[in-house]
């Protein structure tokens, strides 16, 4: 699974008009299926007299993604598959888009609808813009007082950051900064470094971005 992904970079909102129909692209980043619902319903109940709220979102990673979509009411695959697509098109995840439609009078046929909305989740993901998340693991490494200079002396001059030191009267505890990628190599260089009397763990894991 890869250490990094694109999301949308703010919550937008944006209006186009097809042959007298309204479609209102509103635009979220989310981190979690409950989340992405949420945020549906909210937009669902601000426009609860539109003729239709079709939604759709993704959130997570390569084969643990979660994909949805809604068609609220629009003949089925007419318009919840098209926004889904505008998502997975633009290559981003953790992302939920509502569009919603107040008819105009003007019927659209189901090739007109499919283009309509994914034409409006296309220019709401545009208006949003795009952010990269990147995946960072807290790693803490656990070695005695006389093995800390050789410690500290690689992490300073490798692919880490120190994020914090705590002393202990059983020796030293070195937080560190690490992409997921190249948790096993430092493993290895830690190892080697005190030969085999450092302790690695992985404490917490984040994106930021």
């Amino acid at each position: 699974m890869s250490d990094r992904y694109l999301t949308v970079a703010k919550e937008a909102r944006i209006q186009i008009k097809v042959k007298d129909s309204k479609f209102i692209a509103t635009v979220a980043p989310v981190t979690t299926e409950e989340e992405a619902l949420a945020f549906i319903e909210k937009i669902s109940k601000e426009f609860h007299d539109a003729t239709h709220n079709v939604s759709a979102f993704k959130v997570g990673m390569g084969d643990q993604a979660i994909k949805r979509y809604d068609d609220d009411g629009e003949p089925a695959g007419s318009s919840g598959p098209p926004v889904l697509q505008a998502i997975d098109g633009a290559g981003l995840t953790n992302t939920a888009v509502v569009v919603t439609r107040y008819f105009g009078g003007t019927k659209l046929g189901y090739g007109g609808l499919v283009r309509a909305y994914g034409d409006a989740a296309q220019a709401g993901l545009k208006e949003a813009g795009v952010r990269e998340k990147v995946q960072y693991l807290l790693v803490k490494i656990e070695v005695s007082y006389d093995r800390m200079g050789s410690v500290v002396k690689e992490i300073q001059g490798g692919i880490s950051e120190i994020r914090d030191i705590q002393y202990s009267n059983d020796g030293v505890a070195i937080f560190v900064d690490l992409l997921p990628s190249y948790l096993e190599s430092f493993k290895k260089k830690m190892v080697d470094v005190t030969r085999g009397k450092a302790k690695v763990t992985v404490e917490e894991e984040e994106f930021r971005g």
